[in-house]
């Protein structure tokens, strides 16, 4: 439904083009650049529904984990995944640094 959505509004946003510009653009590059910019807004919209649910998970995980094995165990997993996330968030900082 949201890709169909998509597509129509990418096409609108094609039929709005000037006569001048439909011109000058050969159709292959101009489809080329519709189908990037719907894969560009579909694929984020595809994964957010996991970036919503990780953190539901994350804890279900931590209290089996607590309950099965002990709740230091537990600790520890919850350690390193805050870990591991802070240690992407400083890399990105970084590459984003290095790249300007």
């Amino acid at each position: 439904e949201i890709r169909k959505t998509l597509i129509g509004a990418m096409y609108d946003k094609v039929a709005r083009l000037s006569i001048r510009s439909l011109t000058e653009t050969n159709s292959g590059k101009l489809i080329t650049l519709v189908s990037s910019d719907i894969f560009t807004l579909e694929r984020p919209l595809a994964i957010a529904p996991f970036g919503v649910a990780s953190p539901f998970i994350n804890v279900a995980c931590y209290v089996l984990v607590g309950i099965i094995s002990g709740w230091q165990y537990a600790l520890i997993l919850a350690g390193l995944w805050i870990s591991t996330f802070m240690l992407q968030m400083c890399t990105s900082r970084l590459q984003k640094r290095m790249k300007q």
